[in-house]
């Protein structure tokens, strides 16, 4: 698998792009391709948020959150400089053809072809598109935009070399008509590398918004996350007594609340009509979440204990049947329980209503 670097098209001679077009008074079209570019980072920010929680290793699970707080600080950065620009509103229409790509992405034929959408396909037409604007844009009446595109590829580059090391432990070819339909999407779309035509008509909605894309109910458990004994009410008995049993006690704690996170992946999709400072701030939430996992994680590797030892139950203490792929939808639901296998297929739910999601995440506020 090549380096990110090799994945940007060699330099092409071209005319310098101008901040103002000639043809234009009013908003410079580079606003324009700003606008665009915040809705494909929003994008992929919702498929991420959608696909998440199929992630079962904790180390994979940890990366996708921080991907989640990346993907979310790229597109503040973007909406902050589309604001500077007089005129500029980071909610602008964009084209239609941006929802359909949306739509192509999300509803992947699988988790792994999803992820081969969002961390190779997509990235590598989008930090493409940005390493051409960052040749041909004016080195001094652009700099800020040249400034801010520069740390968007550093960020996709880390997302970049997770992924190439998860394909390496992982490998996986992509759905070839999958994989066609989404590439011929971001063609009509001319690689992301020029504002698309003015149109007429309703523009783009959140990708998902119109389609019934369903979550999981819960989220894919590690291969250990079951453990052999429920350690908890020895810790519990012991707990007003014993310093060494609440430092366990608040390990485990720390660790279990890695499935917080896996929670707020579904408010992010479910809450699409909230403003982007909730989708904002609730990313920033679910990084905390993530590093406090992993912070008591750590811990109990220090000590010598395994996952497997403590366990890694769901909140609502659910687990679901895995069924074969070949296995009906309408049979998996009708008996989705079973204690005795591993988390495999992860039974859809239906979208949280407003009341149910504002129950949710004002506990957490």
């Amino acid at each position: 698998m090549s380096t990110l670097s090799e994945l940007i098209p060699p330099s092409e001679a071209g005319t310098r792009k101008l901040l103002v077009a000639a043809h234009t008074r009013h908003v410079p079209d580079m606003v324009r391709q700003l606008t665009e570019w915040q809705y494909l980072e929003r994008t992929l920010h919702r498929v991420m948020a959608a696909w998440g929680r199929h992630h079962a290793e904790l180390e994979d699970k940890a990366a996708l959150h921080r991907h989640i707080w990346d993907q979310a600080e790229i597109i503040r950065r973007l909406r902050d400089r589309i604001e500077q620009f007089p005129g500029g509103k980071p909610d602008a229409t964009v084209h239609p053809a941006f929802e359909e790509l949306g739509d192509r992405l999300l509803f992947a034929p699988s988790f792994q072809d999803a992820l081969d959408a969002i961390y190779h396909t997509m990235l590598r037409a989008l930090v493409s598109a940005y390493a051409d604007h960052v040749r041909n844009a004016h080195p001094i009446h652009d700099a800020p935009t040249i400034a801010l595109l520069h740390e968007i590829n550093t960020l996709k580059e880390q997302h970049y070399f997770w992924y190439r090391n998860y394909r390496r432990q992982n490998p996986h070819s992509t759905d070839a008509a999958y994989l066609q339909t989404v590439e011929e999407a971001i063609t009509d779309l001319q690689a992301f590398n020029q504002p698309m035509p003015t149109f007429t008509g309703k523009g783009a909605a959140i990708c998902g918004s119109r389609k019934a894309f369903r979550l999981p109910r819960s989220s894919a458990r590690p291969k250990d996350w079951r453990s052999d004994y429920n350690i908890m009410p020895y810790l519990t008995a012991d707990f007003p007594e014993s310093v060494e049993a609440r430092r366990l006690f608040w390990a485990i704690g720390y660790l279990y609340e890695i499935n917080l996170p896996d929670n707020q992946l579904r408010w992010l999709y479910d809450g699409s009509a909230m403003p982007w400072a909730w989708h904002h701030d609730i990313s920033r939430h679910l990084w905390d979440e993530s590093r406090h996992g992993l912070s008591g994680y750590s811990r109990l590797q220090d000590w010598g204990i395994s996952l497997s030892d403590v366990g890694l139950p769901t909140y609502d203490g659910v687990v679901y049947r895995s069924f074969p792929p070949e296995v009906p939808l309408a049979e998996r639901l009708l008996n989705p329980w079973n204690s005795d296998e591993e988390c495999g297929f992860l039974i859809p739910t239906d979208p949280l209503t407003p009341a149910e999601l504002y129950e949710e995440v004002l506990p957490s506020a």
